[in-house]
């Protein structure tokens, strides 16, 4: 019998159909560029050519974990409350995921309409966060290091087939926040790993938040994020009131429209219009360098933010260590010493940063970017580090053979949180004024600048 063939405006018709079906299940489906530079993703700590769709959601649970804490969960004890409500749409172990992210790579190298050259990707060496990296010889070829040579690519959020979108916006709006300005990869907490959307059309929540990020406004970005309402909650109507943070055993995200030490703060410089890629990452970093805090120990006392602060009894540097700072180094011989903080004299390794720095700026239509200042995220906590501070333990650099207590006697929980929130508001002072090891574009480098 001959073999019959389907008419092709019934095969135009399925195609057709198919589209749209796949058009309804997307969530979120944009082309991002780098604005910093990309380090990590690969298993064995190479770097790839694109962030992994598994780096992306690993982040994006973390985030939505903190504004679920901060806005919604009752019990701050622990982490389940929050783990139980993201786990249910973006899967765990026990439960698969209701949305599915996609990266694919959409042109040649490059960030923002240009290319960087090899003259900036060997000034990341100057990077602090590099710089400390390299001496602790934990690279021994190119592929770990962070690359400004990185494709523009598309993110695609896809929903399975049967969801009832109750979270699309909620999982796109963070996946969104999450590129621009708690980033991806290695050392995201000190700028690197932020891309930036491009053009997205629409009068939607999505769309707006993109605008948001593209016009260098990360405070109206958040704000129209936490305006989800109840629907941040799992429920209707609007959230209650923010969950303090010294009640808190987790980190809650920080919030908007305010001026305390747990709320977003933008530190707006008029140099960051000179600045490139490579020195907004200088200067992020240098703002957290023990030496940075130690020539700037005289002028903290006439920093406008500590105005009105509770006393700590002017001991800011016993609370640095809430940054991640100092880590271990190295003595002048290569030797390396077991410098920095201890828990009863055993190193702790590295810890996550309470607060997460990025370069904010501005986009305009060509992806040609305007850097305007540094971001500052508080993700803080009491309980943890309270429970934490009693068993510290500090060995400096100076001919100290035996490490000592950081605090002497009892750890008072009052006094911790004052010491905390300090140092935060220190921290936008250190960020207004310093400088970077890197010098404008052509200078000799080497000079604080």
């Amino acid at each position: 019998m001959p073999q019959q063939s389907i008419p092709r405006e019934l095969l135009d018709e399925a195609e057709r159909a198919a589209e749209e079906r796949v058009r309804g299940l997307t969530v979120l489906s944009a082309e991002f560029v780098r604005v910093t530079a990309w380090w990590g993703g690969g298993p064995h700590g190479e770097t790839l050519d694109v962030p992994t769709p598994s780096s992306i959601v690993g982040r994006v649970r973390w985030f939505i974990r903190t504004v679920y804490n901060r806005f919604c969960a009752r019990d701050l004890s622990k982490y389940e409350e929050s783990m139980a409500f993201v786990d249910g749409f973006l899967g765990s172990i026990a439960g698969a995921s209701r949305y599915r992210f996609s990266v694919q790579p959409v042109g040649s190298g490059g960030s923002a309409g240009r290319d960087p050259g090899r003259g900036a990707q060997d000034d990341l060496g100057d990077v602090p966060r590099v710089r400390l990296y390299n001496m602790g010889g934990e690279r021994r070829d190119g592929k770990s290091e962070p690359r400004l040579n990185v494709a523009p690519f598309r993110l695609t959020i896809s929903g399975n087939p049967g969801i009832d979108g109750h979270h699309d916006e909620l999982v796109a709006g963070a996946t969104l926040l999450t590129m621009a300005y708690v980033g991806v990869g290695k050392a995201a907490s000190r700028g690197f790993g932020r891309f930036y959307p491009r053009r997205i059309d629409g009068d939607g929540l999505v769309p707006r938040i993109a605008r948001a990020i593209r016009g260098g406004r990360p405070e109206e970005a958040f704000g129209l994020f936490y305006g989800l309402g109840g629907n941040l909650c799992g429920g209707g109507g609007h959230p209650p009131a923010p969950n303090p943070w010294r009640d808190s055993h987790v980190p809650l995200a920080p919030r908007v429209d305010c001026d305390g030490e747990d709320c977003i703060f933008t530190v707006q410089r008029d140099d960051a219009r000179h600045w490139d890629e490579v020195k907004a990452l200088d200067v992020v970093g240098n703002c957290f360098m023990k030496n940075t805090w130690k020539r700037s120990r005289g002028s903290l006392s006439n920093c406008d933010h500590l105005r009105g602060a509770l006393d700590t009894g002017g001991r800011i540097q016993d609370y640095v260590w809430i940054f991640g700072l100092p880590r271990n180094a190295k003595a002048p011989n290569n030797r390396r010493v077991s410098t920095g903080y201890f828990l009863d004299g055993v190193d702790p390794g590295r810890r996550t940063s309470t607060v997460i720095a990025s370069p904010f700026l501005s986009l305009n239509d060509g992806d040609q970017p305007l850097f305007r200042g540094i971001l500052l995220l508080p993700f803080l906590s009491l309980d943890d580090h309270l429970r934490r501070a009693g068993k510290l333990r500090i060995l400096g650099g100076r001919g100290e053979i035996k490490p000592r207590p950081l605090f002497r006697g009892e750890v008072d929980a009052e006094r911790l949180g004052d010491g905390i929130a300090e140092a935060v508001r220190a921290l936008r002072c250190i960020c207004e004024s310093t400088g970077g090891y890197r010098g404008p574009a052509g200078s000799p480098r080497g000079r604080w600048r």
